[in-house]
């Protein structure tokens, strides 16, 4: 109940063009409940394919990451963008780099569609896909 009275004295401290931005920021960037669950799409103990995906929302700008199973080390990556309506034309790469200790991958991307909202266009997700191999 005290979370409630100081989001409400808080709102009304701010006025109505603040109270305007946070109702805008809470329906354009959902709380994620549930983490997505990296896929490892083949592993022979000496090489390995990874998968993983930052989740589908009309978030601007994503992250996603993977990590290698145990003893080998990240060597590449792609990455891909999915919508319900295929891959979007209007996203960017903005970063696509391997993790300090070698054994992962990260990237993020940004959806640059109509527009300066604080959401995409359409719901969207960021699919990387990372190599590993096990270093001798």
């Amino acid at each position: 109940m005290k979370h409630w009275k100081i989001i409400v004295m808080a709102l009304l401290v701010m006025g109505p063009a603040s109270a305007q931005i946070s109702r805008e920021r809470i329906f354009t960037t959902p709380p994620r409940s549930i983490l997505p669950i990296q896929k490892i799409i083949f592993n022979s103990g000496s090489y390995a394919i990874v998968e993983n995906n930052a989740g589908a929302d009309m978030t601007k700008v994503k992250k996603a990451e993977a990590t290698c199973p145990a003893g080998l080390k990240a060597v590449s990556s792609g990455f891909s963008a999915q919508s319900g309506r295929g891959e979007p034309a209007d996203f960017r790469l903005i970063l696509s780099k391997p993790k300090n200790d070698g054994a992962g991958w990260v990237i993020y991307a940004s959806f640059d569609g109509k527009g300066n909202s604080l959401a995409a266009d359409i719901d969207w997700d960021l699919v990387i896909h990372l190599v590993c191999v096990k270093v001798t």
